[in-house]
């Protein structure tokens, strides 16, 4: 049938139904109202529906008719009946009538009181009020019909924007985070943070995603992509709901750049109190799909920030959620215990290569203080060995650099420059209290990455010291072409920190004026790598070998192949100038999106490399002499390259003669 039948009936209540509904009355009334009947009025409407992408469409009316009868005689529908069933199914949107009317009405009323007084008495009095009324009203009706390109997301890839994917659906990738195991120092969230931007996304579940999202008046959208908003609003958009989430390339420059607003534990306590709001208003089938958003959500954001759930008011807030996601559906309990163990697991891992690095810091302080360099004249090694070394070295410090100390060094920067000049980017005038705040305590959280640069200068410092202890010209000869060579196999492997590590420790200002000394030497393979440090054209020359390096890793199936390790001084520079080269808040205060999208792509795609298990085997005894072995201070490195080589210029002596006080022990 066309339409629908509705029969009603009456139905006797039970007593069970007849005493839950006093008890209501009561309950709402008061104690005191008395019941006189209760009617249980029983409604059954029949309906023919199509079910269109599993929407169900009732057909009635004369289209719905129509529709019946094409359906049964097998013709296809016709452009207005097709459009009708895309409308109803709300796949196709319909020019919307808009009539704005204005209607402003003013009251001015003014009252007059006159009194007459003769000695404080009040002989008369008049009282006058005159009231005035103004009324203007207008009206206006137009055709309305949102833009196309701000329905859905485009058709570009994730991979294209943040050079990061994720198709996984929320089941596959708590597994992968929660049951993968791995054997050496690093954690199963490094390991699938790899994952995450490794694999090709979706586009069309972005479209359906962003399709079914209402959008916050506050943000602006192009082409599909979040380009700006306010605070409160870009937090509306990332709260994911039961059939919509936001694509993980606006989630992980949302949690990558709101940490210069606000810290990690209040956009997370915001969260909680959003997500519990919507779980209120949820409807009971609509509860598992808004569950596993949330539990994916969660995933992501420990996964591609672990250190966040450091403090104990982020773990509170962790458990507060899980609470309110398990107490929604009981199943998910197992799966969040075991992505709450990988997170501890992770962060006890942190903890213990902290513990190491501080161990390794003191030992390499008191050589520089107490001990001498070691004497590589006499012990025979392999430049292809010692490269793999420093690779081994390389890929363990940056494991545990987080993409969130990239933002926490910006941040910090940023409140220094804003207290010392007045005028700033962002001064801290212009920022509310809560985010001076979050971005004192950001800057504070880059310990890893302050470890890893410590390295490099280590590793400079460990050349120079290897190459000035020696005291015959011959055996110093020998030395540095071996680290030519070693920064050449580094090349070869794609180390290219360690490469720029060996030729700025040649280049250090003590080895560098050993001038008899590098007479002996054949400088065509080390200008060769020299030429890397060449700045000109923006390092055109480093830039175009690492390309090269990333080409291959990305066609590569062996895993010697795959390692590609950027020189980290200059990815630093290009973060800062990302940073630096546009406003973070536009000047109608919106939070720069932009800005943080791009410099999301750029931190993903460093954070690809650094998750990169190291393909040799450990050498412990070489590993012990990269970083354990003692070096010469500065100043000692200066003194020991003037006794290899007395000072000739008068600059060079008055530094010799001041260092000499303090070394004349050791002449």
């Amino acid at each position: 049938m066309s339409g629908a039948v509705v029969n009603y009936s009456c139905e006797a209540l039970t007593e069970d139904e007849a005493a839950a509904a006093t008890a209501a009355v009561k309950e709402m009334l008061g104690p005191d109202q008395e019941v006189v009947s209760v009617e249980k009025n029983v409604c059954i409407r029949e309906e023919e529906v199509l079910l269109l992408n599993g929407t169900p469409i009732t057909l009635e009316g004369e289209e719905g008719k129509a529709i019946k009868d094409c359906l049964l005689k097998g013709t296809v529908l016709n452009q207005d009946l097709i459009n009708h069933l895309l409308l109803k199914a709300g796949l196709l949107c319909q020019p919307i009538k808009v009539k704005t009317e204005l209607n402003v009405k003013t009251s001015n009323t003014q009252a007059e009181n006159v009194f007459l007084h003769k000695n404080g008495e009040i002989l008369d009095e008049n009282c006058s009020e005159r009231t005035e009324v103004n009324e203007y009203s207008s009206q206006t009706e137009e055709s309305w019909l949102p833009e196309e390109n701000e329905r859905t997301e485009t058709g570009k890839s994730l991979r294209d924007r943040l050079k990061s994917a994720d198709t996984d659906s929320v089941n596959d990738k708590l597994e992968n985070l929660c049951h993968r195991n791995n054997t050496n120092s690093q954690d199963s969230l490094d390991v699938s943070f790899d994952s995450v931007f490794n694999k090709s996304f979706d586009a069309g579940s972005v479209n359906s995603i962003n399709s079914e999202r209402s959008r916050s008046p506050g943000v602006h959208w192009k082409e599909g992509i979040i380009v700006s908003g306010n605070l409160e609003d870009l937090m509306h958009e990332f709260v994911p709901r039961a059939h919509a989430s936001p694509p993980d390339s606006f989630s992980f420059s949302f949690l990558l750049s709101s940490r210069l607003y606000l810290t990690p534990s209040q956009l997370l306590g915001e969260t909680c109190r959003r997500a519990e709001q919507l779980s209120h208003m949820m409807s009971s089938e609509s509860i598992p799909s808004y569950v596993a958003n949330l539990v994916r959500m969660l995933s992501n954001w420990i996964t591609w920030f672990p250190y966040d759930f450091q403090e104990e008011s982020m773990m509170t807030r962790v458990r507060k959620l899980s609470q309110l996601c398990t107490s929604l559906d009981p199943n998910l309990q197992t799966r969040l215990t075991q992505l709450l163990q990988s997170l501890l697991k992770h962060l006890t891992a942190v903890e213990k290569h902290k513990q190491y690095v501080s161990k390794i810091r003191r030992m390499q302080y008191d050589g520089e203080k107490t001990g001498f360099p070691m004497d590589l004249s006499h012990v025979t090694l392999s430049a292809c060995v010692v490269a793999q070394q420093l690779t081994h070295i390389e890929l363990q410090y940056l494991s545990f650099i987080g993409p969130d100390e990239f933002v926490n060094a910006f941040a910090r920067d940023l409140v220094n420059s804003a207290k010392s000049e007045e005028s700033s980017n962002l001064g801290v005038h212009e920022l509310q209290p809560e985010a001076v705040q979050a971005r004192l305590r950001a800057g504070k959280k880059t310990p890893n990455l302050e470890s890893y640069i410590n390295w490099f200068n280590r590793l400079s410092q460990l050349v120079g010291s290897s190459v000035c202890v020696l005291k015959k010209k011959k055996q110093r000869v020998k030395i540095i072409e071996f680290w030519i060579e070693v920064a050449r196999e580094c090349v070869n492997i794609g180390n290219f920190n360690s490469m720029m590590g060996i030729i700025s420790g040649l280049n250090l200002q003590p080895v560098s004026r050993l001038r008899k000394t590098w007479n002996k030497i054949q400088l065509d393979k080390f200008d060769v790598l020299g030429h890397q440090l060449d700045p000109s054209s923006n390092f055109v020359s480093y830039r175009t070998t690492l390309q090269a390096a990333v080409n291959r890793s990305e066609k590569a199936t062996d895993k010697k192949q795959r390692v590609v390790i950027p020189f980290f001084s200059l990815l630093i520079k290009d973060l800062y100038f990302v940073n630096e080269g546009c406003a973070s808040k536009l000047p109608n205060g919106h939070i720069n999106m932009e800005k943080a999208r791009t410099l999301a792509e750029h931190v993903s795609q460093f954070m690809k490399w650094k998750d990169m298990e190291s393909p040799y085997e450990k050498n412990t005894r070489i590993l012990d002499y990269l970083e354990r072995s003692p070096t010469f201070s500065k100043e000692g490195l200066e003194f020991q390259s003037y006794l290899l080589e007395p000072p000739e210029s008068a600059q060079d002596r008055e530094i010799y003669k001041s260092l000499k006080p303090n070394f004349k022990k050791n002449q």
